[in-house]
């Protein structure tokens, strides 16, 4: 089985150059396939029915006229495929570089945060021992009111 488009592009190279038709009407019970009504290509169908006969040679003329247009719109498409897989592959690596960004932004803005929870700390824990200082000179007897005056 044919499995590639550079093998059909191969086979219709070496195909019989020209247009290609089918015969009508049916002679013979076989419908034939002809280039430019000189050279009969292949001769289909003889114990099929008249339709089916009919069909398979209208199929292989008009199949390979066609191909190069079939052929190009397949490599055209391939290409397009591959031009949006690549923009999606970047849609992809932007988004996860957004999100990494946004991860780094977030370690940053909690290591700020980590400095701030650690001033606070530094500074409450600043307030206590003031605090402490402040109670202990208030009970401290030599800092009372009542010996200031003496």
């Amino acid at each position: 089985m044919i499995t590639s488009i550079e093998e059909l592009n191969r086979l219709h190279a070496a195909t019989t150059q020209g247009e290609w038709g089918a015969s009508t009407p049916l002679r013979s019970r076989g419908e034939h396939v002809y280039v430019n009504r000189d050279v009969m290509v292949a001769d289909c169908c003889r114990n099929a029915p008249r339709e089916q006969c009919e069909s398979n040679a209208a199929w292989i003329a008009v199949t390979h006229n066609a191909w190069p247009e079939i052929a190009a719109e397949i490599q055209r498409l391939r290409e397009e495929n591959a031009r949006l897989t690549t923009e999606v592959e970047e849609w992809k690596l932007a988004v996860r570089e957004e999100r990494n960004g946004g991860a780094e932004e977030s370690v940053r803005l909690m290591r700020e945060l980590g400095c701030v929870n650690e001033y606070l700390g530094n500074a409450l824990a600043e307030i206590d021992r003031l605090r402490s200082r402040v109670a202990e000179l208030e009970t401290d007897p030599r800092l009372s009111m009542e010996n200031r005056d003496a």
